[in-house]
């Protein structure tokens, strides 16, 4: 007896993780983050309710999102080295088990925001979740550009941690969101590449199965590095961060644009993940010392 409820206990447990991964918590965790980075750059009091409401809704609407994509490509992951162990593919969580938790987070998510933070938070936090689930998830069975259409929902929750904190959207906000929308794209072609054979035979339209030696993936992800540059000093320009900020955004760039020369030099493995790890260290080491330095003003 014993035995048989210590085993339900340890498949209930393995169920709550599975839960817990099917909104692949990574991600999540990065969207939030941008979100609470640009209420704070915004204005907005860490002190206040209406902080931890921006990271509580983004959260879940970013984990829903997360768990319905999975939820929608359970076949294929099942397919692919990289995704086989996920919960749907796995059989941690049935298929209709995963659905109910993506669409329970999901809107809870929406409800959350729509109680507690400005519509137009709401408003964006919906457009990100929607242009992820329905219009960037299948584009990648049908055109080689949807890593760029995969952009947008990843880059809105900065907006909408912005106006949360009640500012008017202005040439920061703009440019917060677009160093979002630049970043996601070498991290997300690093990630391509390293991948490339899995996407390939699950019919996946990513670049880098159309390109097979590489270089247009290598000088895209060098030419989006390269933009991130200049858009990253805007805040800086603009005299909404100082000069730390500037040499901070300066030094990260270059290493970013400069792993993402060394992969357009040699198209290799260990090149397209030096650049992978560099797009982790870049978007946590620029927000926080933007965070850090508003903080301290």
């Amino acid at each position: 007896m014993e035995v048989a409820i210590e085993g339900r206990a340890a498949a209930r447990v393995q169920q709550i993780r599975a839960a817990f991964a099917l909104g692949k918590p990574g991600i999540a965790a990065f969207i939030t983050m941008s979100a609470a980075a640009a209420y704070i750059v915004a204005g907005g009091r860490v002190t206040s309710a209406t902080f931890i409401h921006v990271i509580v809704a983004t959260a879940l609407v970013a984990a829903g999102a997360a768990g319905l994509n999975q939820v929608r490509e359970a076949a294929i992951d099942a397919r692919m080295r990289r995704t086989r162990n996920r919960p749907v593919p796995s059989g941690t969580l049935a298929r209709q088990q995963a659905v109910t938790v993506a669409v329970g987070l999901s809107v809870s998510g929406f409800a959350y925001s729509a109680m507690a933070l400005p519509w137009l938070t709401t408003v964006l936090l919906a457009l990100s979740h929607a242009s992820y689930v329905l219009v960037y998830t299948p584009l990648k069975r049908v055109t080689p550009h949807n890593t760029l259409v995969g952009g947008i929902p990843g880059s809105l929750p900065v907006l909408a941690g912005w106006v949360a904190a009640g500012a008017g959207i202005d040439a920061v906000a703009l440019a917060l969101t677009f160093v979002l929308f630049l970043w996601q794209i070498p991290h997300f072609l690093a990630i391509g590449w390293l991948c490339r054979d899995d996407y390939r035979n699950v019919g996946f339209r990513m670049l880098t199965v159309d390109d097979p030696d590489g270089v247009a993936t290598a000088r895209m992800s060098a030419v989006y590095t390269l933009a991130l540059l200049p858009v990253s000093l805007v805040p800086f320009l603009a005299g909404t961060a100082g000069r730390v900020y500037a040499a901070a955004a300066f030094a990260v760039g270059a290493w970013y644009l400069w792993c993402a020369a060394a992969f357009l030099a040699r198209r290799t493995d260990a090149r397209a993940r030096a650049l992978f790890l560099a797009s982790l260290v870049y978007l946590p080491a620029l927000l926080g010392v933007l965070v850090l330095e508003r903080l301290a003003s």
